[in-house]
């Protein structure tokens, strides 16, 4: 508890000086101005659920900052960690439902009890930064995810090109986040966000309350956010 208070008090002292006219870098004094283009990455450091298991998501986009307030970005992003789900009895009720939604169970081993469960997804990200020429701003975004699968493997091989995948399914999602951002550098930004993602998912493989999620995330922002130089 104590940890916890000492956490919430660090963070507001932060907050509150960060919204300071100091300086808005916080490893070096230089006045901040808006950029055009920029690019963030997530090295494994975005957090979820799926199928009632933990997810490390590693992500990268690329976009276009306006007046340093609002973005519009392209993202891509998949799931290294691979989760499992069960092999359902052949005849009972599930394993009927699988084969209606197009898994290839005849092509599963006898001895297989698990199938390996892989998840990426693509598309727009939406984004707005409250006092970004301060050292510590909020951020809040929405994520559209509408270029990406969901599929099942009996194996697992490197980067997954000779996987034994018995099912493919493409998925759609919606994710709202709110955050808080930090100025480093003039070319560099990090940020913490907490945000729901919500997937569109066949139920008779995985149910929905099982594929949406909280999700956290840490990232990192690259770009010219401080002033051009002459």
């Amino acid at each position: 508890m104590k940890r916890l208070l000492l956490l919430v008090f660090a963070l507001s002292g932060l907050i509150i000086y960060g919204q300071t006219d100091k300086s808005p870098f916080l490893l070096e004094r230089e006045a901040t101005k808006a950029t055009t283009f920029f690019a963030e990455v997530y090295p494994y450091s975005s957090w979820s659920s799926l199928n009632k298991q933990s997810v490390s998501v590693f992500e990268m986009a690329g976009g276009i900052l306006i007046r340093n307030k609002f973005y519009v970005a392209y993202f891509t992003a998949n799931s290294p960690s691979v989760n499992k789900v069960a092999v359902p009895d052949q005849g009972s009720e599930e394993y009927l439902k699988w084969i209606e939604a197009g898994v290839e169970l005849e092509k599963v081993s006898a001895e297989t009890e698990f199938l390996l469960v892989k998840f990426h997804h693509s598309g727009l990200k939406f984004g707005y930064l409250h006092n970004a020429d301060k050292m510590v701003y909020w951020r809040a975004g929405l994520k559209w995810g509408f270029s990406g699968g969901f599929h099942l493997t009996e194996d697992k091989t490197f980067m997954g090109m000779f996987d034994n995948k018995v099912y493919k399914s493409k998925i759609m999602t919606l994710e709202p986040d709110l955050g808080l951002g930090i100025n480093l550098l003039p070319w560099w930004r990090a940020h913490i966000d907490l945000g729901y993602r919500l997937v569109s998912v066949d139920e008779r493989i995985i149910a929905s309350a099982d594929a949406d999620s909280f999700t956290f995330s840490l990232g990192f922002s690259f770009g010219r956010f401080g002033p051009k130089k002459d």
